[in-house]
């Protein structure tokens, strides 16, 4: 709904044309009769309209800064989610080349340790949600629907899966048997949708 500023002042534009006509004696000069009024009253009138004027100009302006806030807020959640899903669909595609994982990650990976042990495979699966404590704090005041929140936790658990799959079983292409082959459709089924929602993401 478009805001109407000067609507706020119209208590105030009243004030001013009676302060002139009462000046100027405006009554007296287009010969109307004017000594009925109650001052006191008119005192009170008056009083009001400016305690009102200032409270609808001290509430416009506290609107517009939280409009302004919640606008802001917004941004820095797109941003956010931009840049994580990014980093997210970077790492994924980095992961394809079978060449580079057995160059520059196994040999800094001990197989008989957890992933959460191994710190080549811990930053993968961690560094692109560094912000997450933000996302949370902005979701807690509602800047992020439920479905973004959720979409944004299911792609992080599927991600931090994917990146330890795909290094562990980096030779897939190898693989012979029945078994062997599903896990390999498999791993590359999710992936593939896991990049194509990381590209069309909405939050």
């Amino acid at each position: 709904m478009k805001k109407e500023p000067w609507k706020i002042f119209l208590p105030s534009i009243c004030l001013i044309i009676y302060l002139v006509v009462d000046y100027f004696n405006i009554p007296s000069i287009l010969r109307l009769q004017v000594a009925h009024i109650n001052l006191d009253i008119l005192n009170i009138v008056i009083s009001a309209v400016v305690v009102i004027t200032l409270y609808i100009i001290s509430f416009y302006y506290i609107d517009n800064r939280q409009i302004e806030k919640d606008k802001n807020a917004r941004a820095v959640v797109k941003v956010l989610f931009d840049r994580t899903y990014a980093e997210c669909l970077e790492n994924l595609i980095f992961l394809d080349n079978r060449d580079v994982i057995e160059m520059y990650i196994l040999p800094k990976v001990n197989g008989d340790k957890a992933d959460s042990e191994n710190k080549v495979i811990l930053n993968l699966q961690t560094l692109p949600f560094s912000t997450q404590d933000k996302v949370m704090s902005l979701a807690g005041e509602g800047y992020i629907s439920e479905s973004g929140l959720k979409q944004y936790l299911d792609i992080k658990k599927e991600y931090q899966h994917l990146v330890s799959m795909k290094i562990t079983f980096f030779d897939r292409a190898d693989y012979k048997t029945q078994e062997q082959r599903e896990l390999s459709m498999s791993i590359d089924n999710r992936d593939k949708e896991l990049k194509r929602m990381l590209e069309n993401n909405t939050y």
